[in-house]
């Protein structure tokens, strides 16, 4: 087994419990005492990060404890644990610091693992996320300060104990659905706000968003260029290296592609969750794509990056100097990868329902060298043609919604449960996001139901497949693809 960077074995007491769905609860397993806290926070390297993050306090006790919902999606979703930990000084004062936990065991695999998911150990996969956030905190990067990771025997059972900063507020998944659902809640309200009053609300609700998403396109940035400058500077690299999808078709096509079509297949063919997709549309399925994943071949142009940048990995916290900066979490994705891979996994969500030309216009502000954002700027001799740029993020944007197609079919069968959770109804807190009207900020937020997110990116994949023939960014080749690729999806019923 890889050796952990830990402080070493932690000996627990307690019992294992399970839920109705048979899966452990940890919640009841281990509860780390204040000794745990006051360790963690006095290693050396952890003493560094919370001086540039200005925190000066002394641990008394835990104040409370409290389960954090494990989120939608996820590779260690299904076998982890996560706990936010409040802590206070000896005047009674509960701490700036909040601690935030990621326990997890090797009990719950199953076979559902994630594709994501590139590691075959658990404890790889926990390592891996430790020494990218180490690498993260140590490049300055927008990211929560990671304070260990570290081992818990329980009854011939290991457990990996990951600890973290953790960030008041929601993330950007549920900040974006609470501005949806104030809007709505403002255009319904005729009686009490008039016209001019209720457009001036609603468009500061847009402006809001807008700083969601320009926050977080700055913070990918920052990822791309310190990340890939720093990695260049390092004399040691991770134990785990970073992965790189070398095997472009093996891992978008043979892997990705054929996973997610078939979840697609069987969801618009009202197939159940474990029949068979005929082979002949599986070879067709990678046919049609091959030409989409063609930017990726270049690998030259690999930059460094997060690798999962959807919205409910993103999430308000407080830079050096007060203003509002989007941070992001979630190691276990981490790659290197062409820049636009990761603009399109955000700009092409759902949660964001983005009109292509919007999509193009925010594409354009990261790139440009006009207007550099924090990070600096790409290098020119790369990334300084807008036109190969745009026509790169045409083809990966829509592999990115095909393969979000696929995704969201599987929580129909494969985690109904898990995505009824969502659907109805999430306790909300709106942290650092800003609201016009503070009293209609909602307490909870419902994600929209999986079929809703499906026919909302089936109608946008609709809509691009049909305006991509004029543009002049495209060439015959990738005109030809797109065509060849729309005729896919519609003579096996995906549209």
């Amino acid at each position: 087994m890889t050796q952990l960077s830990s402080i070493g074995t932690v000996s627990t007491q307690g019992s294992v419990n399970h839920n109705s769905n048979g899966l452990e609860s940890t919640a009841l397993l281990y509860t780390p005492s204040v000794e745990y806290y006051r360790e963690i926070l006095a290693r050396d390297y952890v003493i560094e990060q919370l001086a540039r993050r200005g925190y000066d306090f002394n641990i008394d006790d835990i104040a409370s404890e409290q389960s954090a919902d494990l989120g939608i999606g996820g590779t260690l979703n299904r076998r982890t644990h996560l706990k936010k930990v409040v802590l206070r000084d000896a005047a009674q004062n509960t701490l700036p610091l909040r601690i935030f936990l990621k326990i997890a065991s090797e009990i719950n695999l199953g076979t559902d693992a994630s594709l994501a998911n590139r590691h075959h150990e658990l404890s790889d996969s926990m390592l891996y996320q430790y020494e990218q956030m180490r690498l993260w905190n140590s490049l300055g990067l927008p990211t929560p300060i990671v304070f260990g990771l570290d081992t818990v025997n329980h009854q011939r059972v290991t457990y990996y104990q990951l600890a973290m900063e953790s960030w008041d507020g929601s993330t950007h998944d549920l900040n974006l659905l609470a501005l949806r659902e104030l809007g709505n809640r403002i255009r319904g309200s005729r009686k009490t706000y008039g016209p001019d009053e209720q457009a001036a609300y609603l468009r500061q609700l847009d402006e809001e968003k807008s700083f969601i998403v320009n926050s977080s396109l700055n913070t990918v940035r920052a990822f791309h260029i310190i990340g890939t400058e720093g990695l260049r500077n390092l004399t040691k690299l991770p134990t785990l290296g970073i992965f790189c999808h070398d095997d472009v078709e093996e891992y978008f096509l043979r892997k990705r592609a054929i996973n997610y079509a078939s979840q697609f297949y069987r969801y618009t063919h009202n197939m159940e969750k474990d029949e068979s997709v005929p082979r002949l549309f599986l070879e067709k399925t990678v046919a049609s794509l091959v030409h989409l994943v063609e930017p990726f071949r270049d690998e030259s142009r690999y930059v460094y990056a997060q690798g999962d940048e959807y919205p409910q990995h993103f999430q308000f916290f407080s830079g050096f100097n007060g203003n509002r900066l989007s941070g992001i979490f979630d190691a276990d994705h981490a790659m290197m990868t062409i820049p636009v891979y990761s603009y399109a996994k955000l700009l092409t969500s759902s949660l964001l329902n983005l009109t292509f030309e919007e999509e193009l216009s925010y594409l354009s502000q990261v790139f440009s060298f006009e207007h550099p954002c924090s990070g600096g700027i790409y290098p020119s001799h790369l990334f300084g043609n807008l036109d190969m740029i745009q026509r790169d993020y045409v083809l990966t944007s829509l592999l990115t919604r095909f393969f979000n197609l696929g995704k969201k079919a599987a929580d129909t069968y494969v985690h109904p449960q898990h995505h009824l959770r969502y659907e109805s109804g999430i306790s909300y807190s709106p942290g650092r996001t800003r609201f016009p009207i503070r009293d209609l900020i909602p307490v909870s937020v419902s994600y929209p139901s999986a079929d809703y997110e499906i026919e909302t990116q089936k109608k946008a994949l609709e809509t691009r497949l049909e305006i991509y023939e004029p543009l002049e960014f495209l060439n015959r080749q990738d005109l030809r693809a797109i065509s060849e690729f729309k005729r896919y999806l519609t003579n096996n019923n995906l549209l």
